[in-house]
């Protein structure tokens, strides 16, 4: 597949992209710099762009390709100090997805963010209301975005990240409820998120990623 990956940069879009190359895919990485990509891969092309304001640029590098993923994020800060850029951000991938008639769409979201709210337990929702309300509030815009899209987009809910190295330690669910065990790595959300894509899972669906022991 000819895969386009914005936010390929960050900590879920490198593994994302390593992971693609090591499937054989092709991936265009759509970034604001370079650094962190293996830039000598023969299967791998870096455009550089701010995807808020190079449309034309984002329109340009995505035409061709198979699907799109995102590893975009605002990045939680305590009292939504700092950008808000997620509703913009996916406003722009999907528009220019509309222009190159790309239908599928994978993307990442902190779990208690959107729909998720609603089924999160008391502390996450405390969180939610409170300490993150700017932060959930953008990214339940852009959920908005993507849902009422017409794309065939997966929304995957990720709790609190971690570096561990194995990529196969989690457990997706189409239920919204909190995950059982928060912590999980950033392979893993990876590894979904290029599934999802590749296998056709999830379609128009929202799934909950679970960390597991063992």
């Amino acid at each position: 597949m000819k895969l386009l990956v914005v936010g390929a940069n960050g900590g879920v879009g490198r593994h994302i992209v390593n992971q693609a190359l090591s499937d054989k895919h092709e991936v265009t990485a759509f970034v604001r710099r370079s650094d962190g990509l293996d830039l000598s891969h023969p299967n791998l092309k870096v455009v550089i762009g701010n995807i808020l304001e190079d449309q034309h640029k984002l329109q340009d590098a995505m035409r061709g390709h198979d699907a799109v993923i995102s590893a975009l994020g605002n990045g939680l800060v305590v009292k939504g100090n700092g950008g808000k850029i997620l509703n913009r951000a996916m406003s722009s991938v999907v528009q220019a997805m509309k222009v190159n008639h790309i239908k599928r769409l994978s993307l990442l979201m902190a779990y208690g963010a959107g729909e998720s709210l609603s089924y999160a337990n008391i502390f996450i929702k405390f969180l939610g209301y409170t300490f993150f309300r700017k932060d959930f509030a953008d990214l339940g815009a852009a959920e908005k975005v993507v849902v009422e899209s017409n794309l065939e987009w997966t929304i995957a809910y990720f709790g609190a990240l971690t570096d561990e190295p194995d990529k196969n330690k989690y457990v997706p669910s189409s239920s919204l409820k909190t995950p059982s065990k928060l912590r999980i790595s950033r392979s893993s959300v990876a590894d979904f998120l290029l599934t999802s894509v590749t296998d056709r899972k999830f379609i128009k669906q929202r799934a909950v990623l679970s960390g597991r022991n063992g």
